[in-house]
């Protein structure tokens, strides 16, 4: 929401710039709801949800790492592993986001939770726990699309982790599929994916 929709978006307005979007940024659990309850049309979230009364479709993909700003000590560090991360506090995000689901599926696999991290801080936005980071103080696993200028200009340091490779996931557009979309909403979802097989609205 923060960082891969407003430049589509962006796009989206000049193909068709009478039309007038509205962009909610929540967490993916949040976004699943929103669309369950009808406060939106279409949603973008990052887990494959499994519900009878969605529809899904694959939209993007992204890779997670653990991230540091460059003055901290671990940023000099070449092979590192979990173990060295149990000492640095760490800035998590919040239960439903999809970061943390797909960081949390991981660690299970490895027999870890986040109960073996010093968890300092909790925050409700990626842009929060970058801001975080900054700081020179916490960790975080962060999505690579969303520091991407911040290591550009060598603010932030990827951490390679050994018992941790590059955790690569994928972003879904959902809607409800009993809703019925409005012709606005029917040019995004198409403007995003042309191929995408929509149901006929007379019908």
């Amino acid at each position: 929401g923060e960082y891969i929709l407003p430049g589509i978006l962006g796009r989206f307005h000049q193909k068709y710039p009478k039309i007038r979007t509205e962009l909610l940024i929540s967490d993916s659990k949040e976004t699943v709801e929103w669309i369950l309850d009808r406060k939106c049309e279409v949603g973008f979230i990052g887990f494959k949800p499994n519900h009878k009364l969605l529809q899904v479709f694959p939209f993007s993909s992204d890779t997670i790492a653990p991230v540091v700003h460059a003055s901290h000590p671990l940023a000099a560090r070449g092979d590192l592993s979990l173990r060295d991360l149990r000492s640095t506090p760490l800035v998590l995000r919040e239960p439903g986001s999809g970061t943390r689901k797909a960081v949390e599926r991981v660690l299970n696999e490895k027999g870890l939770s986040w109960k073996a991290f010093p968890v300092t801080l909790v925050v409700g936005s990626a842009t929060a726990a970058i801001n975080a980071v900054m700081s020179g103080s916490f960790f975080s696993f962060l999505s690579l699309k969303s520091v991407l200028n911040d290591t550009c200009n060598k603010s932030l340091k990827i951490l390679k982790i050994s018992d941790f490779p590059l955790l690569r996931r994928e972003f879904f557009m959902i809607r409800g599929k009993n809703n019925l979309l409005s012709p606005l909403a029917r040019h995004l979802i198409q403007h995003i994916d042309p191929t995408i097989s929509l149901p006929d609205p007379s019908l």
